[in-house]
């Protein structure tokens, strides 16, 4: 990349190819000071969207026009469906959610960071960026192996993690085969994605014994929304973040009473500006407020609870079945974050459930599985087969590749 930022950037942004940003920090360090709009993308992104590379004067990049004025990042984010979006934030707002992590984690400005995960999603590049602002340069593993990460652990003892809840998976796996020692050095984890269960966490901690987990709950389009921190509810994603407003409406946009489940609508100094590429299906209110299809409830201490997705969800036999508490059940059970239910829809038009799991259940084990669920959300609800995925299908992002799972099951 050129060094020259003498070039004129009105309403353009830059968007910096992945397998270069290692070589990049000092640039990406000049755009942020020049207050230069860009985005990191990799070449999945590059397959999806078109970009005309011959339009800017720096190698390896390329230029995305935008409406906004002001210095702005573009951030690229995939559901496990795969199909990505662009979505438009201010500098600023990133800003106010590093204040926020800096505010409930409370560690040193100079704390060395480790990233595991593909810098051109939300996740990875927001660690990147807030690593940054702290004037510190951080570990990047893009290209992600159990291997890499303990070797990378023991040379440059990082203290901060930013980590996907199945990468922590694999690392587990691994550290418990080949008998690895505790990373020491690791103090502060901040784990995004998915959320973690109660039994995989005591797991983790044996893995990093000095760390303390936080998970957070948010997206690209709001950022923080709720941390979880050791000392909340083992059910909530955590308290409500300082400067966050969230109210719980039912389908006809009215307030539900505390504890009732229902749409969660954020509001905060964190939210973006809009969609930009790809599909956006955010709604937005009067008041300020936008809703990005979460649903769940919170309790009298402001702690909150998250139940699914309103488009993770089938109907079978007329009653709406929500699949994210079906899949937090077997996680839990199973005590693996390797788990994905997925509907299939048979000849005579039926959605069917599947689980599937990276473990390989005997029969017996699938028998005591099955009538876990059943006690708990009922024969409607109860998965017909379980499809056992030995190599786990992951996304650059860290997160269960669900297109190529339902591929599996799929007549």
């Amino acid at each position: 990349m050129d060094n020259n930022f003498s070039h004129a950037f009105t309403n353009r942004a830059l968007l910096l190819q992945e397998q270069f940003i290692c070589d990049w920090i000092s640039d990406i360090e000049k755009l942020i000071e020049q207050k230069t709009s860009f985005g990191i993308l990799n070449a999945s992104i590059s397959k999806q969207f078109k970009f005309d590379k011959a339009l800017t004067d720096f190698k390896n990049a390329y230029p995305l026009h935008l409406e906004e004025n002001g210095f702005n990042l573009i951030c690229f984010t995939a559901g496990s469906n795969g199909r990505f979006k662009a979505i438009v934030r201010s500098y600023e707002s990133w800003v106010n959610s590093f204040k926020i992590q800096q505010e409930i984690i409370q560690y040193p400005s100079n704390t060395k960071s480790l990233i595991v995960g593909d810098c051109s999603h939300s996740l990875h590049f927001f660690g990147l960026l807030e690593s940054l602002y702290r004037n510190v340069e951080p570990i990047v593993l893009a290209s992600f192996s159990t291997k890499k990460f303990f070797a990378a652990c023991n040379k440059e003892l990082p203290q901060l993690l930013y980590i996907t809840p199945v990468h922590l998976g694999l690392l587990l796996r691994h550290f418990n085969a080949f008998d690895v020692a505790p990373v020491l050095s690791i103090r502060y984890l901040v784990v995004g994605g998915a959320t973690i269960n109660s039994s995989t966490l005591k797991k983790v901690q044996l893995m990093f014994p000095n760390a303390t987990i936080h998970e957070f709950f948010g997206a690209t389009e709001t950022s923080y929304i709720s941390i979880k921190t050791p000392n909340c509810p083992l059910g909530s994603v955590g308290k409500i973040c300082p400067g966050v407003t969230v109210r719980i409406m039912d389908s006809e946009h009215k307030l539900v009473p505390v504890g009732n489940v229902g749409n969660i609508w954020v509001k905060s100094n964190q939210l973006f500006r809009r969609t930009v590429m790809g599909e956006d299906a955010t709604l937005c209110d009067d008041n300020g407020f936008i809703h990005i299809g979460d649903m769940g409830y919170v309790d009298k201490n402001n702690h909150l609870y998250y139940v699914g997705r309103n488009n993770h969800q089938v109907t079978i036999a007329g009653k709406n079945i929500l699949l994210t508490p079906i899949e937090k059940c077997i996680q839990n059970h199973l005590q693996t974050p390797e788990v994905a239910v997925i509907s299939v829809t048979d000849a005579l038009k039926e959605n069917r459930l599947s689980i599937l799991t990276s473990l390989t259940l005997t029969k017996e084990q699938q028998r005591a599985l099955l009538l876990e669920v059943r006690k708990e959300f009922g024969a409607l609800a109860t998965p017909k087969t379980i499809v056992s995925v030995p190599l786990w299908p992951l996304l650059a992002s860290g997160k269960t590749n669900r297109t190529f799972l339902q591929k599996l099951v799929s007549p």
